[in-house]
């Protein structure tokens, strides 16, 4: 690879990587926000979609559960939300998949959801019956932020798409400077901070990032420590940014 291309390259990737950084933590602040609601819980939470108890929910039951909380959406950009839960593609959007997208990434906040169990009760599909209104109010912004910060990375996509001189492999190289087929998160971060530094205020963030992808292994980040074991692989980016 040239040395232009390169820095072509790590330009538009340090870019992207911004702006859905800064959507990460917009949505992480919805979370925490609803995380610290006494009555929140998870379980009650996907029981607004699965009502029938089953442990999983169709599209059909994600999109009527979304519209009943009054989350301002049409139907393609649910769908394309469900598409990225559904982690199978089998058409079914289970409880761990529903978890994953509404449980905060630090670690005070995912401990507050942790410890709540789910309420006993015959009108559980309806969250104005399980949580207070603020809570359900709450409920529907978290919700709200993950559309939007689909919507956003999915526009991040088709930019990158458009542009004939991006390549997410090549763009993969420029992070993988040793050519092992896996980035570890501590170089990820290194990446990110050397080319946007200031932009970036805390490695949760960037974690965020990181987690959206497919890796190997549960691994907070610890400061200090430049061996990480978590590990992006190469197939990584087509995941993140193709469409």
């Amino acid at each position: 690879m040239s040395p232009t291309k390169q820095r072509e390259l790590s330009t538009e990737l340090s870019l992207a990587m911004e702006e859905q950084l800064g959507y990460e933590r917009r949505f992480e602040k919805a979370k925490q926000e609803l995380a610290t609601r006494f009555d929140f819980n998870l379980m009650d939470a996907f029981r607004v979609f699965d009502w029938t108890d089953r442990g999983y929910v169709t599209m059909g039951e994600f999109y009527d559960g979304t519209k009943d909380l009054g989350v301002a959406a049409s139907y393609s950009e649910i769908a394309q939300l469900f598409k990225r839960l559904d982690s199978d593609a089998d058409g079914k959007v289970r409880y761990a998949d529903f978890r994953n997208l509404l449980m905060p990434k630090v670690r005070e906040y995912e401990l507050m959801v942790l410890g709540r169990k789910a309420y006993s009760g015959k009108y559980l599909s309806r969250p104005n019956l399980v949580f207070t209104s603020q809570t359900s109010y709450l409920f529907r912004n978290a919700l709200e932020a993950a559309l939007s910060h689909e919507r956003a990375i999915e526009a991040i996509r088709q930019r990158l798409k458009r542009n004939i001189f991006f390549n997410s492999y090549d763009a993969f190289d420029v992070i993988d400077t040793q050519g092992k087929g896996y980035v570890s998160l501590w170089e990820v971060i290194c990446f990110v901070m050397r080319l946007a530094e200031g932009l970036f205020t805390t490695e949760q963030g960037i974690c965020g990032c990181g987690r959206a992808a497919q890796f190997d292994g549960e691994v907070r980040p610890q400061p200090g420590r430049q061996n990480l074991p978590l590990r992006i692989r190469k197939r990584t980016p087509a995941h993140l940014l193709n469409p």
